[in-house]
């Protein structure tokens, strides 16, 4: 027996035009991840151009308007694989304007590929990206200094770009960034080494990607499971036995938990043990689970009829973490009107929905100084650091400790659009102002 692939989730980042649609689809291409009939469309589209090759950022740019603009627009995802691991791969658009969007697709990655053109160097968007890349604490970074056989295969100018890139990424505590010179046109670097970078003795860029480490064992992190739904059959049971039973689903956060185990329900404190724990199962009834690990989804039975609803915490009861209804966060401000102090939101945190008042703006990250300076609001694609009241407890913890109990969104109470991506904690460093009173 062979041993299963490993699953990476990956996304691209980088400023407009610096070949990440080609990239992607070179990197399908020459892995020999794309059908036949998908590469004859591109190669027809690309004769209609007039191209004397196929264009393959086609493979990725799939609206219209992508295709008309040759811009890439949305985020699209493509699943590919290779003998050594399956992929998940996020193509995010670089236009300042959509730096949303690349929030999103770094938001649940295991690595970013992010784009540098060789000739250009670092821009205020790799910045950007970069400042991004650590705040969602994305384990890996690897920069693909792109279009190298524009500036003649020179290694001077891909050294100059490697330590521009690397004064960045030490100011921002990022800790595994590596360059690799690519050109995605041609190939060079992307699957296969080049031989026109002798003086380059590193790994392609598809090498470095099957061979990242993934995800930490789930065993080495405190158990997390929010709770989505309580389920209680009752009328609908066939028997006696079904209409007792009361189970509590949802996906585990983090951490294993296994039949026996002491948990405590947050935010009211309340102790007790588990009893069992039930796995789905399609075209039939559910099995019986001796554990249950990160990401699954079950549903616990409790030992104590505990008061337990939508929005609830079941945690490891000796690191259940404190209830708390302040907060100090940084965010990604993805909407067009601005942040302001006193500002009314709603705060998502796992699968908890309450009411919150902005209590503070204390700063804004300058990309180019690479710090927080003072500001009064945030405005669209700011990354600030902001102080949160909310009406009920929350169960947050420090996303430096859980992307997925440190993570929360803000959402317009009137439209129910998001306005922000946040991160519980202050990974921007120094303290905010405290306010006393408020009144949400």
């Amino acid at each position: 027996m062979t041993a299963q692939p490993t699953l990476l989730r990956l996304a691209t980042a980088g400023s407009v035009d610096d070949g990440k649609s080609t990239l992607v689809g070179r990197l399908l291409h020459d892995s020999k991840s794309v059908l036949a009939d998908q590469l004859d469309a591109v190669e027809r589209v690309s004769r209609d151009r007039g191209l004397a090759t196929a264009d393959l950022a086609l493979l990725t740019d799939g609206l219209r308007a992508e295709r008309e603009q040759g811009i890439t627009i949305d985020v699209a995802y493509r699943y590919f694989a290779t003998a050594e691991r399956s992929f998940i791969l996020a193509d995010c658009p670089g236009h300042v304007q959509y730096t949303r969007n690349t929030v999103t697709g770094a938001s649940t990655a295991d690595a970013v590929v992010l784009l540098v053109d060789a000739r250009k160097g670092v821009l205020e968007q790799t910045r950007r990206h970069l400042a991004v890349a650590a705040l969602l604490r994305v384990p890996h970074v690897i920069v693909a200094v792109n279009k190298i056989d524009l500036v003649g295969f020179d290694g001077d100018v891909f050294t100059r770009v490697r330590d521009q890139l690397a004064d960045v990424a030490r100011e921002l505590g990022l800790p595994d960034v590596r360059a690799i010179p690519v050109s995605a046109l041609e190939g060079d670097n992307v699957v296969d080494r080049s031989s026109r970078t002798d003086w380059y003795d590193g790994p392609s860029l598809l090498e470095v990607l099957e061979t990242l480490p993934v995800a930490d064992d789930p065993a080495a992190e405190e158990f997390r499971f929010p709770v989505q739904v309580v389920l209680r059959p009752q009328g609908a049971a066939r028997d006696e036995a079904q209409r007792e039973y009361r189970g509590y689903a949802g996906q585990v956060a983090s951490g294993v938990v296994r039949v026996g185990d002491e948990v405590t329900v947050l935010p009211s404190g309340r102790r007790t043990r588990v009893v069992g724990i039930d796995a789905p199962h399609l075209g039939g009834p559910g099995r019986e689970l001796d554990q249950a690990f990160a990401p699954m989804s079950v549903a616990l039975r409790l030992a104590d009829e505990v008061d337990v609803a939508r929005g609830d915490l079941i945690a490891a009861a000796a690191s259940a973490p404190e209830p708390t209804r302040d907060l100090v966060a940084t965010v990604c401000w993805l909407s067009d009107v601005p942040l302001s102090k006193r500002g009314r939101v709603l705060l998502k945190h796992t699968t908890r929905t309450t009411r919150a008042i902005v209590g503070s703006v204390d700063g804004v990250l300058d990309l180019d100084q690479v710090k927080v300076v003072d500001a009064e609001d945030l405005g669209l694609n700011d990354i600030g650091r902001i102080r949160l009241r909310t009406a009920d407890p929350v169960v947050a913890e420090p996303y430096s400790t859980s992307r997925r109990t440190g993570a929360f969104l803000l959402i317009d109470p009137q439209s129910g659009a998001t306005l922000a991506a946040g991160m519980v904690g202050d990974p921007l460093a120094g303290e905010s102002r405290h306010d006393d009173e408020w009144d949400i």
